[in-house]
């Protein structure tokens, strides 16, 4: 909507202390716009509040308020992806401030583009909208307005027209004007912007803002973006409040909705706050359980979208300009430009630990929590712990112009009897070498990749479940003709979570009979201390994966932020690297483009090598291909290793 000329008073020019402003959008409170920092020649995010604001104590009170929360963020909970304020100031009596320039494009607009989203970008969007939240609710910040055009698709695609997002983009929630602190009742504002369709009852009838009221805004998004129109056509607060016992609508058969993802809906947007979820944190566990709806998951496109009788009838265009919501009288009012108070010190999983006995009978399926899209399993801190062996067998004779079968056996020290019967079975193969123990999550899936230089593999890697049980995997390695007779190297890594928790170096044989008794030498690399290399934009994703391999045991360096910011980055960062038994870099479009992240891998090459070096793709290398130096670590097995195949066979079931 393009700016009146009273909202937008006198043309900005800021005394020439930005330049090139282009116009962006004009919003309840404020007009915000394009423009060049002329001292750095940075392209910049301006928000100025709005002429015809300006006399508003209430209004200024509002905007005031999101520079203030970011900064509290920024410095209290770094964690949380928001952008920094970069300046902020007033021009003619009117407050303003400035952020980094974001490259995408809002939900909103997608949304204009086709009504519905495809199913995997819808799921996506959600997914990196409760990362966000999670963060976010773990620093004791609640948002307030979450709704399409506060989701900001970060990406350099163009907005698509068809409801499938790129393959490569971070979801992120901006405008933070109505976000507040939940944690301290007294850094509550008296008042609040919220846009009725997306406002839960409670909120409506004066209770305070939380993380659930945050979880139904996004269960109204799900709906909107599946659907094509939003569930309920409120118009006011006093709509919301008149019909609190509406019915949430079904989703048409025609959509083909899983009746699993309308029930995660359902979950979002019950009305009565007590049975709705209760936190970001379950919110995943639950999505993530929805592994086996590759099928659905799978469709190439977005349906088109059909229309369903609302409590009002009514349709996507109905207003959604944001109302005011006063605080009961009893909510302290806060000074006009404060800044929230420190925050008491409680980490995000503190902040959202279920209850003690709030376990269900879906708590046992979370041993296994996927990401919905990735299918990267989550270590629970329910999981219990194995101390595991390993062990290489390959047949007693190797030649030239054959093939034969490698195993690698799983085991635990009381298991290794059984384990040798059953591998050495018919007299074909024999242990060339075992170590252990490592230290397992029990529960979890676990990727094999097979490294034999001199041989052709049918199959490079294979997963397995760890549960206590013997379990192997198997594989077919082909001989070349004319392969010299001696000895040869091998290399089995042992993944979780994408990251390396384990390597088993060995030799085999070729030429030569070995006795049963014989046992070629086995090395292994066990992981104690790892250095985490990230794109601050990935860091939720980052974070999720980093908590499955800590619970092993290993030491993840993850405070890069603090390095970069310091004085003596160059010293700190080499101190890390170099304290570290492998360096993970985690690998995506933002981190392509990352200088930091490029200089981190540039120095840990240069320090350590490039066996130091383990790439964990978070895309999909022709989206964000490899540096030229590190293209040999074979990113595109790390990345299905990353992604778990087999159970997309279950599709033909669906």
């Amino acid at each position: 909507m393009r700016p009146s000329q009273a909202s937008l008073g006198a043309s900005p020019d800021f005394d020439g202390q930005y330049t090139c402003l282009e116009w962006l959008n004009q919003r309840e409170l404020a007009c915000t716009f394009r423009a060049v920092d002329p001292r750095t020649g940075q392209r910049v995010f301006l928000k100025l509040l709005r002429a015809d604001k300006q006399d508003d104590r209430v209004a200024v009170r509002v905007f005031l308020n999101e520079p203030a929360l970011l900064r509290h963020l920024v410095r209290e909970a770094p964690e949380v992806s928001v952008l920094p304020v970069l300046d902020a100031g007033t021009w003619r009596q009117r407050p303003f401030f400035t952020q980094e320039l974001l490259t995408g494009w809002s939900l909103e607009e997608a949304l204009h583009e086709h009504p519905i989203l495809s199913a995997a970008s819808a799921v996506r969007v959600i997914e990196g909208c409760l990362q966000f939240l999670e963060l976010l609710h773990g620093a004791g910040v609640v948002h307030g307005d979450i709704s399409p055009d506060n989701i900001f698709v970060e990406t350099d695609a163009s907005v698509p027209a068809n409801g499938r997002l790129p393959d490569a983009f971070s979801i992120r929630l901006i405008d933070f004007n109505s976000a507040c602190r939940f944690d301290l009742p007294e850094a509550r504002p008296e008042c609040l912007l919220v846009k009725p369709p997306y406002v839960a009852l409670e909120l409506a009838m004066g209770q305070a803002m939380s993380p659930s009221t945050d979880l139904y805004a996004l269960g109204i998004v799900l709906f909107e973006i599946l659907t094509g129109q939003r569930p309920y056509n409120w118009q006011s607060l006093k709509d919301v409040r008149n019909l609190q016992r509406a019915e949430l609508p079904s989703i048409p058969l025609e959509l083909d909705v899983p009746t699993l993802i309308e029930d995660f809906i359902r979950l979002l947007l019950a009305t009565d706050p007590s049975k709705r979820a209760q936190s970001a944190s379950e919110c995943l566990r639950r999505l993530r359980r929805l592994k086996h709806l590759h099928r659905w998951l799978g469709q190439e496109s977005a349906p088109e979208a059909i229309l369903i009788p609302l409590v009002e009838p009514g349709h996507r265009q109905a207003s959604t300009a944001p109302e005011l919501l006063r605080r009961s009288t009893e909510m302290i009012q806060r000074g006009e430009a404060s800044t929230p108070p420190p925050r008491k010190s409680t980490s995000a999983t503190q902040a959202c630990a279920p209850e003690v006995g709030s376990a269900t009978k879906d708590d046992e399926s979370s041993r296994n929590i996927k990401s919905a899209v990735f299918d990267v399993p989550v270590v629970t801190q329910e999981q219990g712990f194995s101390m595991v062996n390993f062990a290489v067998f390959a047949p007693k004779v190797i030649v030239p112009e054959s093939s034969f079968v490698l195993e690698l056996w799983a085991y635990l020290g009381s298991q290794r009897d059984e384990m040798l019967s059953r591998a050495s079975r018919h007299d074909r193969l024999i242990e060339r070498g075992s170590r252990g123990p490592v230290y397992v999550p029990s529960g979890t899936e676990l990727t094999i990749v097979l490294r034999l230089d001199a041989f052709t593999l049918r199959e490079t890697q294979d997963h397995f479940y760890w549960g206590g049980d013997l379990a192997n995997v198997a594989f077919i390695v082909d001989v070349p003709r004319g392969l010299n007779a001696g000895a040869h190297p091998g290399q089995i890594s042992i993944l979780h979570c994408g990251m390396l928790l384990a390597r088993l170096v060995f030799e085999l044989e070729v030429g030569k009979d070995l006795e049963e008794s014989s046992s070629v030498n086995l090395q292994r690399e066990q992981i104690k201390r790892a250095f985490a290399s990230y794109a601050s934009q990935d860091r939720g994703e980052v974070l999720r994966r980093v908590q499955g391999i800590k619970a092993t045991g290993i030491d993840v360096f993850l405070d890069v932020a603090s390095i970069r910011a310091g004085d003596n980055w160059k010293e700190e960062l080499l101190n890390g690297i170099r304290a570290a038994d492998i360096f993970y870099l985690f690998w995506s479009v933002a981190a392509s483009k990352s200088h930091w992240v490029e200089k981190e891998w540039r120095f840990a090459l240069q320090e350590r090598g490039l066996d130091y070096i383990h790439p964990v793709p978070l895309v999909d290398p022709i989206v964000a291909p490899p540096p030229a130096e590190l293209a040999s670590r074979h990113f595109n097995d790390l990345l299905l290793a990353c992604m778990r195949s087999q159970d997309i066979s279950l599709d033909s079931k669906n």
